[in-house]
């Protein structure tokens, strides 16, 4: 197993008791708002729902899937049906130790499950705290709570149809989400996960274009009035500003903003990527890339992403691998076809780029796409050359509102002729109202040739201006200097004249409020001024309390294990975990060194 990032976990799909879609629909939604919450920790890697849903069904061992997600920890549960309540257990193992670190279960009525929701996932939260060492918890109520159990199982069946990602499904979701704020109107997951769809059908057609787009940003805008951080909200402005409009800057602007309030939220990752690509930034794009693979290693985008870069880097062989790879798992991954069938353009395999679009189902094919590359495998085969009839004829179209496809394929039929006047002249055409397809072709390696030439880098620099940003500025220390001395002897004090650590219900939370200090306040002092994680603080005193105790021949009448309650821990296993963790050793073997 590959040594993960220590500030790693894997919340994995929660199990159902029972077998009716009902159920299931449930646990797996209230496994991707525990992911959604957790991943707001922006020094927390948490894998991504496509990652962690992968592993759904499959009996596999805890440190096969941790190796393969390269993280530290899993939650795992279960939810069931109980007279008309919710029992809900969970649980987090150690993957690299084998350890189980903790366990909790809550049983209660629905509706009141969504009030006590966000104080489960803090708590949670809260655990991971504990054995990893210092992040901040995100606390305080959650604005876009639903007020209904209707409100909410709508919201979760219209996530769960929209997740097929067919315009059916997509106008299916809109109708839960619909229900849903008929329900509770300012329910903001709801009216994003609307927004979503929404330019789901407009980006396939499904629906008038800028129609659908006006409508995503009115959704959002709304959704921003009630709750300033909502998930997805920033990304989806992204995507109207690049591709309604046109404006890099304003595109890139947004994605940072989500970025800095969701860091991982993998969408806004993969549209920082493809910012950064059609932009000609390839090499910058490699970070968000590694990121974004470390999350989210097996969704589509994610490997779509990869092929991408290797494409606009020039290595079309890697490219072709990937995208074959991809597409024998996802074989209607349009964008996937299309950069396929460029980058066999490239390599001069002109039948085998004529050819991706014919496993396609006809409604996803763009005619204009599939005519596009045979048009460019002529000319890379000399069968046509400028003055052709069939260049005119698409010249033609391309000027024409319904040939908007057959205009971004201008450039490339241009350089691939070595017509580098009419390519000008396309430029010199594009720079006061850019299209968004033109923007994406400019920097492709089918313009390669050109590309150097003082027009076209002027045209590049105009388009994607990013906009001013200053460097993130160190975070700021969570308790000044008195405060840190004031505190660190409060803590010094509770710890070895009070000896708290004797309670075996002790947590960093009933600890911060005996010290009436925030949670993230002493997870930070614990973590910069004593060196260590709250768990391993605690649990040096209560080991070294066992030593103290086995050592003294008046304790001679006390088990083992009594010995190990006395010293603070509540259970054989805790116990046995942290003496290793902490000596090397295990009880039996230290206690026939030492006794």
């Amino acid at each position: 197993m590959q040594t993960p990032n220590e500030l790693s976990l894997a919340v994995l799909p929660f199990r159902s008791g029972e077998k009716d879609s009902k159920t299931q629909l449930f646990a797996d939604g209230i496994t991707e708002e525990l992911i959604h919450y957790l991943a707001q920790i922006s020094s927390l890697k948490v894998s991504s729902r496509t990652s962690s849903f992968y592993y759904q069904h499959k009996a596999l061992p805890a440190n096969h899937i941790a190796g393969k997600l390269k993280v530290r920890l899993l939650i795992e549960g279960s939810i069931y049906w109980r007279n008309g309540g919710i029992k809900m257990q969970l649980h987090m193992v150690d993957a690299v130790q084998d350890q189980l670190l903790w366990s909790s279960s809550w049983q209660v009525e629905n509706e009141e499950f969504l009030a006590i929701q966000e104080d489960i996932f803090q708590e949670v939260a809260e655990k991971v705290r504990e054995q990893l060492g210092h992040f901040e918890v995100p606390l305080g109520p959650q604005k876009s709570k639903p007020l209904t159990w209707d409100a909410y199982t709508l919201y979760l069946k219209g996530k769960s149809s929209f997740r097929l990602w067919n315009p059916e499904a997509a106008s299916k979701a809109i109708t839960y989400y619909n229900q849903a704020l008929e329900v509770d109107p300012n329910h903001v997951a709801s009216m994003l996960g609307k927004a979503d769809a929404l330019s789901f059908l407009g980006t396939t057609g499904q629906m008038d274009y800028s129609e659908s787009w006006e409508l995503t940003e009115g959704l959002v805008r709304e959704a921003l009035l009630i709750q300033a951080d909502a998930l997805g909200a920033h990304y989806l402005l992204a995507n109207h500003a690049f591709f309604l409009t046109g404006n890099f800057s304003r595109a890139y602007a947004y994605t940072q903003a989500s970025l800095e309030k969701h860091p991982n939220h993998p969408e806004s990752l993969h549209f920082l990527i493809f910012l950064l690509l059609v932009s000609g930034r390839a090499q910058e794009a490699e970070k968000p890339l590694e990121k974004v693979k470390s999350i989210d290693p097996f969704s589509s985008e994610t490997l779509f992403f990869e092929a991408y870069l290797y494409y606009m880097q020039g290595q079309f062989k890697l490219a072709l691998h990937l995208l074959n790879e991809l597409l024998a798992i996802f074989p209607e991954n349009v964008p996937a076809v299309s950069i396929k069938a460029y980058a066999l353009l490239k390599l001069q395999r002109f039948q085998e780029a004529i050819s991706c679009f014919d496993k396609l189902p006809e409604p996803l094919v763009v005619d204009q796409d599939r005519e596009g590359i045979a048009l460019l495998a002529a000319i890379g085969k000399k069968e046509i050359h400028g003055s052709s009839n069939k260049i005119k004829e698409w010249e033609a179209l391309a000027d024409r509102p319904e040939g908007f496809r057959a205009h971004s394929f201008l450039p490339f039929i241009y350089a691939a002729l070595g017509e580098e006047t009419k390519l000008l002249k396309w430029i010199r055409d594009q720079k006061e109202q850019p299209r968004f397809l033109s923007m994406m072709q400019i920097n492709d390696p089918l313009v390669a040739p050109f590309q150097d030439h003082p027009e076209i880098l002027s045209l590049v620099n105009t388009w994607f201006k990013r906009p001013n940003s200053k460097p993130p500025a160190n975070p700021a220390p969570l308790l000044d200097e008195n405060q840190t001395e004031s505190y660190s002897k409060a803590l010094t004090r509770a710890l070895e004249e009070e000896q708290i650590w004797l309670d075996p219900n002790l947590s960093l939370k009933n600890l911060a409020a005996k010290l009436e200090l925030h949670p993230n306040k002493l997870s930070w002092l614990i973590n910069s001024n004593f060196g260590q994680n709250y768990n391993r603080l605690i649990n040096g005193y209560r080991v070294r309390e066992f030593q103290k105790q086995v050592l003294d021949s008046n304790t001679s009448k006390f088990s083992f294990l009594g010995l190990a309650y006395a010293s603070g821990f509540n259970s054989k296993t805790s116990f046995h975990n942290a003496f290793k963790q902490l000596t090397g050793l295990s009880p039996g073997d230290w206690m026939k060194l030492n006794t």
